[in-house]
């Protein structure tokens, strides 16, 4: 591997570990960190689908349901910038109600699973109930879901740093046993 490379790598390590370290202290700030990037993701793919959609609305005929879900997409992107704050506050909300309504139909889905015979069902019944009361103890107390929501993402940063910085050295060992 060539110098320049671990020398990114070892960055990109770095400023994740450091980001992680700021999500965790600052969870309010991870929050917001995860709202901007999710609305550049929706502005961006929303772009690349609008002119996608409009050079093949000579060829697909639904084209027209395509480039309206980019226009939406956009617009709810630039949504979670203009408002960054407001969908901040929001999107542990948001996330527990979608956390309630997967647990229940996890719940549900594991008495198909019973009815087919599957040896396991009862563990899908249990996590989809465990789902939905953390769901609704999280949708009671917003804020605390907030906090949880800010400590995940300095998490998961973190551990996307300690990742790259494994990989570095593991290149390195490799590269010293080829040598």
């Amino acid at each position: 591997m060539k110098p320049p490379s671990k020398l990114w790598l070892a960055l990109t390590s770095i400023l994740l570990l450091a980001t992680g370290a700021v999500c965790l202290a600052r969870p309010d700030v991870a929050l917001v960190s995860a709202v901007w990037t999710i609305g550049w993701l929706l502005l961006f793919s929303g772009l690349a689908s609008l002119l996608f959609a409009m050079d093949a609305q000579s060829i697909l005929p639904n084209a027209g349901t395509m480039t309206l879900s980019a226009i939406l997409r956009m617009f709810v992107g630039f949504f979670f910038l203009a408002h960054d704050l407001l969908v901040a506050h929001a999107l542990p909300l948001l996330f527990a109600f979608w956390i309630v309504f997967e647990s229940i139909c996890m719940a549900l889905q594991s008495f198909s699973f019973r009815k087919v015979g599957a040896s396991g069902w009862w563990a899908m019944l249990l996590l989809g109930i465990a789902g939905a009361l953390l769901g609704t103890g999280a949708i009671a107390r917003p804020e605390a879901a907030a906090v949880s929501l800010g400590l995940l993402v300095g998490l998961g940063v973190i551990s996307a740093g300690i990742a790259r910085l494994v990989a570095l050295l593991w290149l390195h060992r490799l590269e010293k046993a080829a040598s």
